[in-house]
């Protein structure tokens, strides 16, 4: 939830905050949020993007960062994602049908990928009955 004394930048579409000694980002003071760039951030830990917040992210870069674990399930817009040199990432949740994605940069990582039990079921069964 975000405190009286946080505000929310509607009309910020692009953002970089490489190189600053950044912890966290909650993408719900910028829901507007198209571009967003964290790179060299050795303090960054955390994306906080909460489950009723759907983002309009289409470009997300994380590289050389200290993640540990992200979740990208209300990103249906993101087409380019960098997690280059992500040493302390070990886990990935992403949503199988509604990502655009057409970039995905993993190199230097180590990796744990998890797929819902829903969306695994909804795309065997979308396989199975050809739809």
């Amino acid at each position: 939830m975000l405190t009286a004394r946080q505000k929310v930048l509607n009309n910020l579409r692009f953002l970089d905050l490489s190189y600053s000694k950044l912890r966290t980002f909650d993408l719900r003071l910028a829901p507007n949020l198209e571009q967003l760039t964290i790179t060299s951030c050795h303090d960054f830990v955390e994306l906080h993007m909460p489950a009723d917040h759907h983002s309009k992210l289409k470009y997300l870069n994380l590289s050389h960062s200290k993640l540990k674990s992200l979740h990208l399930g209300n990103t249906p817009n993101l087409e380019n994602l960098k997690l280059k040199g992500c040493n302390h990432l070990v886990e990935l949740q992403m949503p199988v049908k509604s990502l655009k994605l057409k970039y995905l940069d993993l190199t230097a990582g180590m990796w744990k990928f998890k797929v819902s039990k829903e969306d695994y079921y909804r795309n065997m069964v979308q396989e199975l009955c050809g739809d």
